[in-house]
């Protein structure tokens, strides 16, 4: 199912080794030269249901133990991984809520919406800790940074901005995009961030002054963006059905992810970063290889936009998120030579219903 096959003839692979010299160094030779593939197969093993109009954003918690959504019926929801079990509605928002994202310590959740403010709760007790404030139109999108101190936002007044989490007051504006921010993220190292937008560009900043370090341009209005989990690269997804990978110190475009037929939502690189994960208006979920650019994988099931995709901590398993529902599947990996397949074992967790416990 979904299965990539590289190029090469499985026969004629084996005529080069019965023709090779016998020696083991010859062998060797011929058997690192051997075309190889990974194909990658997915299973929905749990669903969340509960929200009463489109999901917008689903992530993990650290641990993957939890669950998070967004929707367009003003409230988030924390779920139990395991069990799929709803723990808290969070109702904190007047509008449809656009983002939302968890602490790195897993105690905190911040949630965007088109009421024009963040809220930060506790995920313990739910109860609101701050109202950070300051944008004039719609937050679109929300981030914590990696040492837990700031909350990155973009919003559809053009701005991204900074606000400490201790005090809820803001500590920067990110001023520079010329329509709707759509996306933000924090580089792993937590000392730059990056913001996309409806005006074709990606930018990129320095936390400590929000200053500009950099911009990203492409032809067409960017809705999602991310760091890898090395802070080298980032990815954008724009309204041409099109990801593309930059270098960061660059500035320059190294990949090109193409296949979707309508624009791409949502972007995650998987924690080893290996591979990157897209949603898209044309309801499907598609996975890559970072290196190459090369489809692994669709996921069709979706009857509706997928609006957001995440990978879980352990990289052994995804959520997508459409329609009113969110879905958690876990991956299998198995490798190919000479026509043979083997499976890959990605930890203990892989062989279990579902890879998060």
């Amino acid at each position: 199912m979904g299965a990539l096959i590289l190029q090469g003839s499985p026969t004629n692979s084996m005529e080069t080794l019965v023709e090779a010299d016998n020696s083991s160094v010859s062998r060797d030779t011929e058997l690192s030269a051997l075309k190889s593939s990974v194909s990658y197969d997915f299973t929905c093993c749990r669903q969340f249901a509960g929200h009463k109009n489109y999901i917008t954003s689903g992530v993990f918690s650290p641990r993957g133990t939890t669950v998070l959504t967004g929707s367009r019926d003003k409230t988030a929801r924390l779920w139990e991984t395991k069990t799929g079990q709803q723990l808290h509605i969070l109702e904190e928002h007047l509008g449809d809520i656009t983002s939302a994202k968890f602490s790195t310590d897993g105690a905190s959740v911040v949630s965007g919406a088109c009421d024009n403010i963040a809220c930060l709760c506790d995920v313990k007790t739910g109860q609101r800790l701050h109202i950070l404030a300051g944008h004039t139109d719609d937050v679109t999108s929300v981030a914590f940074s990696p040492d837990e101190t700031t909350v990155l936002t973009g919003s559809a007044d053009h701005t991204a901005r900074l606000f400490d989490v201790n005090t809820g007051k803001q500590l920067h504006i990110l001023e520079g995009h010329t329509k709707a921010v759509t996306s933000v993220a924090y580089s792993p190292d937590g000392t730059a961030v990056l913001t996309g937008a409806y005006d074709k560009t990606a930018r990129i900043w320095e936390v400590k002054t929000g200053q500009q370090l950099g911009i990203l341009e492409e032809q067409h209005p960017i809705y999602c963006v991310a760091y890898s989990p090395d802070g080298t690269t980032v990815i954008t997804g724009s309204k041409d059905c099109t990801a593309r990978g930059w270098d960061v110190k660059t500035q320059q475009l190294v990949q090109e992810f193409k296949g979707h037929t309508q624009g791409i939502t949502s972007v995650a690189y998987s924690p080893d970063g290996t591979t990157v994960l897209t949603g898209s208006l044309d309801k499907t979920a598609r996975l890559w290889d970072v290196k190459t650019g090369t489809q692994l994988h669709i996921l069709k099931e979706h009857s509706y936009t997928v609006t957001s995709v995440a990978y879980s901590p352990d990289g052994n398993s995804i959520l997508t998120c459409s329609g009113e529902t969110a879905r958690l599947w876990t991956v299998a990996k198995e490798s190919s030579v000479l026509g043979f397949t083997q499976p890959i074992n990605l930890d203990d967790d892989s062989q279990k219903e579902c890879s998060i416990q």
